[in-house]
Order: structure tokens, then sequence, then C-alpha cells
């Protein structure tokens, strides 16, 4: 595993247009995604290899918002997954009202980190959040076979970036949806990337086609 699989670091930010788009008020197109096939998980919105070459990603006009999040994910993706078979990549979108000193994602429980991947095949995760940016702690042992979640103390170690920046980690990297700092809509982003582990060649081009 390589270094950029284990550190996190931001691919990109988002300029000021598309930060003030990204927040806008959303909700997920359901209908359309059945009506697509697109499928969907307890993650959310499964999108087979073929769409992420299209210019809409195979998803419809209502989340155009996310549209620069994706195509920065995407665009760095095809540079670092050397020869892996892209087997589908997964895209969450959250957004609600969360309390101040709560986690959009634990609630009160603002002291755990997850894991997103369990180990067994190669996954990687890009995250955008328009406040309180996701927080990782790269030093914490990967805990392979299952998806772990573990306390962190204040003082453990953890890297952050600021709201908008498109952040690149190996699935395996803990993290936490981090207590926010005043009571608000927190909008989140998840693309993941998940790859057949016995095929090596790739599927996706070096361009974006429109």
């Amino acid at each position: 595993m390589s270094a950029i699989d284990i550190y996190p670091k931001s691919v990109g930010s988002l300029s000021d247009p598309e930060k003030a788009d990204f927040s806008l008020p959303f909700r997920n197109d359901w209908d359309y995604v059945h009506a697509a096939n697109l499928g969907v998980n307890a993650d959310g919105i499964l999108l087979p290899a073929p769409v992420l070459e299209t210019a809409t990603f195979g998803l419809p006009d209502s989340y155009r918002q996310f549209f620069p999040a994706i195509q920065l994910a995407v665009a760095h993706e095809r540079d670092v997954r050397q020869q892996l078979v892209l087997d589908r990549a997964v895209l969450t979108i959250r957004q609600w009202f969360v309390r101040k000193n709560n986690s959009q994602q634990n609630q009160d429980r603002i002291h755990e980190a997850h894991q997103d991947g369990d180990g067994r095949t190669p996954e990687r995760f890009y995250t955008v959040a328009d406040t309180a940016s996701t927080q990782y702690f790269p030093s914490l042992v990967p805990h392979e076979g299952n998806r772990g979640s573990v306390k962190v103390g204040k003082h453990e170690p953890l890297v952050e970036f600021r709201p908008y920046d498109v952040i690149h980690a190996s699935a395996q990297t803990y993290h936490r949806s981090p207590p926010m700092p005043r009571d608000g809509r927190r909008t989140f982003m998840r693309l993941s990337f998940k790859y057949n582990p016995s095929q090596h060649f790739p599927t996706i081009g070096s361009t974006m086609r429109s």
C-alpha cells in the first residue's frame, strides 16, 4: 500500500461560486436513481464505471451542485488507481440540521472514529463538507477484516482540512464527522471507489468526455 493510500490529502478546493452551489438545499432524487437502474445500498447511489466517463456522471440535473466536487475526485482517482479495475463507485450525500457540539454522523457520540472499508478489496474515497470538515486519524492502525470503530481521545493526533476541500484517503483510514461549531445545516458528500482485486487493467480513460 502506498503512502497516498494511507495519508489523507486535499486534491483541490471548490471555487467560491461552486461553494455556494454545493451548500444549496438538496434532496436525493430516488425516483431517477431507480428509473436509471443505478442501484442503491446503505451508503448511497451505486455508479458503475461507464457513467463516470460522462459529463453528468449518470446523475440527473438535480445533482449538478455536486458535479465540481465529483469531477475533482474522478480526475485524481484516474491518476492514482494504477492498473486496478473499478468495480463500482458509491456516491453518498447527507444534508440536514445538526445541533452544536453534535456530529452529523454519530449525533452526541463525538469521540468515535470509524473506517469505511474492511481491507478485503482495494477501496479509496473522497469527502467534502461545507462545515465541520471530516477529521482523519492516520496514526490509528487499520482494523483488517471488518469496518472498525474506535474511541478517540482529546489529544489523538488528527489531520483536518478546510471546508469545501476535496479530501482523498484510503477507506481504511479512521475518520469522523466532528462536532458542529454551531447549530446549522451541514452538507456532506463522499465518493467511494471500490476495486476488483483479481483483475488489473485500466477501464477509465485519461480525459473527461462531455
